[in-house]
């Protein structure tokens, strides 16, 4: 059921109140539960006035503790968008605490992106907002089983999930579940290849090696597949991971690396005079921002194929100058400039890509963006491949087609 309290009364509560304790409850008045904000499934709530008294009991086992209402991670492609779901998983990849101003107030609020698995086989991302994304997870928590009651659903990138201000968040929970989950992992579910509902990068985490090698192909695989072309495909089929080489950056004195844009929308402004830029969205005069958008030719054993990168991918293809650095590179030293585009061919990397489809001139067209890059990390990319042997030895597994082609490239 839930509690609602105002004012001195809520400060009290908020005081005395702690997580599974146990407490009586006198003087509250009740009420009809509102669905659209009561999440619970009681029929009623309490609303705690100034007469209203909350004395702490002691422990009682015989009391039942909190209910929950699992959603498994694959069967959340069955849940409307916006709902609220109870979900447990294992936390495989924990992303950095970052600032962001929130949209409706302004404020900044801190959040953390999470990668969850389960016994199912998916994977599904979880965002968790305000101060609990400080002080859910500590650096001492590897893979820890991560409960969340009331998290939203979302379709950003595909399946998402999300704390709300009545979401309950633990790790490590005292229940059933999370000892079978954990009891799952430590035997076999490291081993498993997952299927990523939401196929987005984990903000400042290094992307899982599990996943990163089950969602890995060869430009071959992508263009047998038709990866992206599927209209009914499953969620997040439209990604897939590549490790390839930079052949050619398509770029010239006439269309450069980069163009400028509004700081407020980002959308390329028109230059109405030499020093006077105008963006038609915010029907404004701006200062523009330099920001990155350039195509590159990638290549690996297999094939090759043309990727489009933006601003966040630039600084890693450029040697990690921004875009209006690299602009004044240009414009103050054409020597430097030249050198560091060449400097930027023949790197490889591991490429995260989306595959978007649009309408041109009546014909379909399939766009390949890249949403992430990491440069190749030799040590990792050898235990990945360590790993896959392991596996193929001990489960007679079949190698899949990227580690088969590195592994020939070794030899």
């Amino acid at each position: 059921m839930r509690v609602t309290a105002f004012r001195e009364k809520a400060i009290e509560a908020h005081q005395r109140v702690e997580l599974n304790g146990i407490y009586s409850i006198a003087g509250a008045s009740l009420k009809p539960a509102n669905a659209q904000f009561n999440h619970t499934g009681h029929s009623f709530e309490m609303i705690l006035d100034q007469n209203s008294v909350i004395t702490q009991l002691p422990e009682d086992n015989m009391l039942q503790r909190v209910s929950f209402d699992f959603v498994k991670i694959r069967d959340l492609s069955d849940v409307p968008t916006g709902k609220l779901v109870d979900i447990i998983g294992i936390a495989v990849e924990t992303g950095e605490v970052r600032e962001i101003n929130s949209r409706t107030t302004g404020m900044p609020v801190s959040k953390r992106e999470i990668k969850l698995i389960d016994e199912t086989g998916c994977s599904v991302a979880l965002t968790i907002w305000g101060e609990r994304a400080r002080s859910v997870l500590t650096n001492e928590c590897v893979h820890p089983v991560l409960l969340v009651k009331a998290a939203k659903r979302g379709d950003f990138n595909g399946i998402s999930l999300s704390t709300t201000p009545a979401s309950h968040v633990e790790v490590n929970p005292n229940i059933r579940e999370a000892f079978e989950l954990r009891g799952w992992f430590d035997s076999e579910g490291q081993s498993v290849n997952f299927q990523d509902l939401s196929s987005t990068p984990i903000a400042g985490s290094r992307t899982d090696s599990r996943l990163r090698s089950s969602e890995r192909k060869t430009f071959a695989q992508v263009q047998g597949e038709h990866v992206g072309e599927d209209p009914h495909a499953a969620p997040g089929a439209s990604y897939y991971t590549v490790r390839a080489t930079i052949s050619h950056i398509k770029q010239d004195d006439e269309r450069p690396p980069w163009y400028l844009s509004c700081p407020d929308c980002k959308k390329k402004v028109i230059e109405e005079s030499s020093e006077m830029f105008r963006c038609e969205r915010c029907d404004k005069i701006v200062d523009p921002v330099p920001r990155y958008i350039f195509s590159v030719q990638a290549f690996d054993a297999t094939g090759s194929h043309w990727l489009n990168c933006y601003d966040e991918v630039g600084p890693i293809i450029f040697g990690g100058y921004s875009a209006g650095e690299l602009k004044r590179m240009k414009e103050t030293d054409i020597e430097q400039y030249q050198k560091t585009l060449e400097h930027s061919r023949y790197g490889e990397y591991i490429f995260r890509v989306r595959v978007r489809s649009g309408t041109y001139q009546d014909e379909m067209q399939y766009r390949h963006m890249v949403i992430s890059a990491e440069k190749i990390d030799y040590e990792s990319e050898l235990n990945l491949i360590n790993a896959e042997m392991l596996r193929y030895e001990q489960g007679g597994q079949r190698l899949t087609q990227p580690f088969q082609e590195a592994i020939t490239a070794l030899h």
